[in-house]
């Protein structure tokens, strides 16, 4: 495993047309800790701290942070797009029939509102409309 392989692996794990998991669960913080442990080939009877590994591999920026830049750019390209276009459909339709007893799954709407910090779709949409205030809004997170 490489440096170049840990991106890959996330990237993958939280694409849109494979069943979503949470990004808390593919990329927990000890799992990025775990494979940059594995790279540099650090023990755990090291006793390394999780801030000297990350210095050790010269990280500047987390790999779930990466991500969630990365995601938010792509939502803000697909609202962007005609009404008709189908990732728009698919981001913004709803399911026919019944939900399922539960709690209710998480979506992506569910993610983007939770780090843009806005409450509703419509807000989002009418953000990310203004280009130029989406850019700085992803920049600044």
């Amino acid at each position: 495993m490489t440096h170049a392989h840990i991106p890959i692996i996330v990237n993958l794990l939280s694409l849109p047309f494979t069943k979503p998991l949470p990004l808390s669960i593919c990329l927990h913080p000890s799992f990025e800790i775990w494979c940059y442990r594995r790279l540099l080939r650090i023990s755990w009877k090291e006793h390394k701290t999780q801030e000297e590994v990350l210095q050790a591999a010269d990280v500047t920026e987390r790999l779930l942070d990466q991500l969630i830049k990365r995601k938010l750019h792509y939502a803000g390209q697909v609202i962007l797009e005609s009404s008709g276009h189908l990732l728009q459909l698919a981001l913004e339709g709803r399911m026919e029939g019944r939900t399922g007893r539960g709690r209710p799954k998480k979506s992506w709407t569910d993610d983007i509102k939770q780090w843009t910090h806005r409450r509703t779709y419509g807000e989002i949409k009418r953000k990310a409309e203004s280009r130029e205030e989406w850019r700085v809004m992803i920049a600044n997170l």
